[in-house]
C-alpha cells in the first residue's frame, strides 16, 4: 500500500513536468504550425535549454505556492486558486527571463497559449488525482487514523462529516473528553477513549496519526495539555477555529486547512512538506533498489560466512517500533550467538548507555564474523528491504525496541513522528561517543525540526565516510 500511494503522489510532480512539456509543444503548434516552432525566438544557440528550464520551472513554482501539500484537507476551490496563482507567478517569471535575454521575438501569443494549457491541464490532473485518491481511501487505502478531542456538538458533527465522506481518508479512532458517555447523555458514534489527562497514555498505546481538536476556546487549560501531549508524541494537531484564540501562544508551525468545509488550524510538529517527502521516498526506493542489486553478490557471501561461522540463521529478525508506534519486523545480518537474547540479563549491569538503550562495546555475545560486520556496518544491509517495504527510510532516527519505548520519557517519543532510518544524526555526530540517551534523542529531534532533503544527503555522504573509516560499533 505504501509503495502504491508513494508512486501516486510522486506522479503529481512527474505529471506536472509532462504537462509543462506538452503545453510548450501544443502552444508552439498552435502558434507556429509545427512541433519545433515553440523552441525558436529566444535568440540563443540552444533554445531547447530554455524550454527545458520552462518545463522544470512549473513544478518549482507550484511547490512554492503550496500546490504539493496534502490533498486530503484541501477544497477544490483552494487548490484551483493555488494553481492559478502559480500560473500568474510563472508568467511573470517567464516575462522577466524574456526581458533579461532580450528575446523580444518570442511570441506573446505563444506564451499565452502555453500558460492557459498549463493551468487547464494541471487542474484536470488534480481532479483526476482527487478521484483516484478518493477511490483508494473508500477501499481502505491511504487513510489516516485520527483522534477527536472534544465530544461536544462540533466533535460529533465532525465525526458525522468524516463518515459521510470516506474519500477524505480520515478514520476516527475515538473520542477524548473530560465528560463520560453517561454525562454526555447520548451515543457518541465512536469509542470513548477516556479523559484529556489520559491523552499521553492513549497516544502511546494506540496508533494515531493526527489529532482533531474540537474544544471551545474557553477551555484554554485543556487545550494546553492536549498540545503538550501531541508535541511530545510528534502528532500533527488540527484545531477547530473555535480553539484558535487559545492556541496562539503555543504554535510552532501552523496551517489553516478544511475538512469538508470546516476550517481547522493545523499545528505541525513533524515534517509535512508533500513534495519534499515524496522526493525523499523516491530517493529511498531508488537508492535501496540499486544498492540491493549491486550488493547482491556481497549479501550472498556474507550470509554464507555467517552460517559457516556459527550456528543459527544468517538473517536476524526483531520487532521494532516505527512511524507513530507502528510495529514492524526489522532485518539484519546476525552478528551475535543464537541465544544472545537469553544472555542479555547477564550483561545489563555493564550497559555503557544511560537510558533505555543497551550498548556494550566489547559484547561477548558477538560472533567473530559479527564483529567485522559491525565494524564495517555491513550488518545493516538487509534493512534495505525494510526501506523498500516503507517501514524505514535511509535516513532517520534508529528504530527502537518495544521495551525501550516503554521506558521513554514523554519528550523522547517525538522521535517516533518520522520513519526510522538505517543511518541518522546519531551515527554521524556521535555514534559510540554519546553515553547518554537524552543527548542521542536531542540530535534526532534537531534533525526532525530542521529536516530537508539536503540534510539527508549530507548524512548519507557522512555515513559513507564513517563506514570507510571503520568507525562502526
Amino acid at each position: 500500500m505504501n509503495l502504491a500511494i508513494g508512486r501516486l503522489k510522486l506522479s503529481l510532480i512527474v505529471g506536472d513536468l509532462l504537462i509543462a512539456l506538452v503545453s510548450n509543444v501544443l502552444a508552439g503548434t498552435l502558434r507556429f504550425g509545427s512541433l519545433v516552432g515553440f523552441a525558436t525566438g529566444w535568440g540563443l544557440p540552444h533554445p531547447y535549454l530554455i524550454v527545458a528550464a520552462l518545463v522544470v520551472l512549473w513544478p518549482v513554482v507550484l511547490q512554492w505556492q503550496g500546490a504539493y501539500q496534502p490533498l486530503r484537507l484541501k477544497t477544490s476551490r483552494a487548490e484551483a486558486f493555488e494553481v492559478c496563482r502559480a500560473g500568474g507567478f510563472y508568467a511573470a517569471g517567464v516575462l522577466a527571463v524574456q526581458a533579461l535575454l532580450h528575446a523580444y521575438s518570442v511570441s506573446r501569443l505563444f506564451l499565452g497559449f502555453m500558460l492557459v494549457l498549463q493551468i487547464g491541464l494541471t487542474l484536470a490532473e488534480r481532479a483526476v488525482a482527487h478521484r483516484v485518491l478518493g477511490w483508494l481511501r473508500v477501499n481502505g487505502h491511504n487513510y489516516r487514523r485520527v483522534l477527536i478531542v472534544g465530544a461536544g456538538p462540533q466533535g460529533r458533527w465532525t465525526l458525522d462529516r468524516l463518515r459521510a465522506h470516506p474519500e477524505i481518508g480520515l478514520r476516527v479512532v475515538g473520542f477524548v473528553d473530560d465528560r463520560s458517555p453517561e454525562r454526555l447523555g447520548q451515543r457518541l458514534g465512536a469509542p470513548y477513549m477516556g479523559r484529556i489527562a489520559d491523552l499521553p497514555e492513549m497516544l502511546r498505546s494506540h496508533v494515531v496519526d493526527e489529532v482533531l481538536v474540537t474544544l471551545p476556546f474557553s477551555t484554554f487549560g485543556r487545550l494546553q495539555r492536549v498540545m503538550e501531549a501531541c508535541n511530545q508524541e510528534g502528532k500533527n494537531v488540527y484545531l477547530a477555529v473555535d480553539g484558535l484564540a487559545a492556541a496562539r501562544g503555543a504554535i510552532a508551525r501552523s496551517r489553516l486547512s478544511e475538512v469538508d468545509g470546516v476550517p481547522f488550524l493545523g499545528l505541525i510538529y513533524s515534517p509535512d512538506h508533500m513534495a519534499a517527502l515524496v522526493l525523499k521516498r523516491a530517493l529511498d526506493i531508488g537508492l535501496a533498489t540499486v544498492s540491493l542489486v549491486v550488493a547482491s553478490p556481497l549479501l550472498a557471501i556474507i550470509a554464507l560466512q555467517i552460517r559457516l561461522d556459527s550456528q543459527g540463521p544468517a538473517i536476524f529478525r526483531q520487532e521494532r517500533v516505527g512511524l507513530h508506534g507502528r510495529r514492524f519486523t526489522l532485518y539484519k545480518f546476525r552478528t551475535m550467538t543464537i541465544d544472545a537474547e537469553e544472555q542479555l540479563g547477564q550483561y545489563l549491569a555493564k550497559n555503557e548507555m544511560r537510558g533505555p538503550v543497551f550498548k556494550l562495546r566489547d559484547d561477548p555475545r558477538v560472533t567473530p564474523i559479527g564483529r567485522w560486520l559491525r565494524r564495517l556496518s555491513l550488518d545493516e544491509l538487509p534493512q534495505l528491504w525494510n526501506v523498500l517495504a516503507g517501514d524505514m527510510s535511509l535516513v532517520g532516527p534508529r528504530p527502537p525496541l518495544p521495551r525501550e519505548v516503554a521506558q521513554y520519557d514523554g519528550w523522547h517519543r517525538r522521535r517516533l513522528s518520522v520513519r526510522p532510518g538505517i543511518t541518522g544524526p546519531w551515527q554521524v555526530k556521535g555514534r559510540n561517543d554519546l553515553p547518554h540517551f537524552d543527548r542521542w534523542v536531542e540530535l534526532e529531534l534537531d534533525y526532525i525540526d530542521h529536516w530537508n532533503l539536503w540534510l539527508d544527503l549530507k548524512i548519507l555522504l557522512h555515513t559513507v565516510s564513517e563506514v570507510l573509516a571503520f568507525h562502526g560499533r
